[in-house]
């Protein structure tokens, strides 16, 4: 999932944080996967949640961005050799 870092709006900015968290909930696992989907890894809620956590107020936090996506470069490099 794909999220702007800032929104204009803050009610939808905070909507769209508001889903996205609740997509790396048990509650939304659970309803995945009664509509046949998997559920998100332990390691991938973690990972999502704190992306997000970087993002709450919508502001531009380019240490909190960086953060994440070196984690997920070194989670695929890391993938790619197992």
């Amino acid at each position: 999932m794909f999220l702007y870092l800032r929104y204009t709006d803050q009610e939808k900015g905070k909507a769209m944080h508001d889903f996205a968290e609740w997509t790396l909930s048990q509650q939304a696992q659970n309803y995945s996967a009664q509509l046949g989907y998997l559920p998100l890894s332990a390691d991938v809620t973690a990972l999502g949640t704190q992306a997000l956590a970087g993002l709450v107020y919508w502001r531009r936090n380019r240490n909190a961005v960086r953060a994440v996506v070196s984690t997920l470069c070194e989670m695929s490099l890391k993938a790619r050799r197992e």
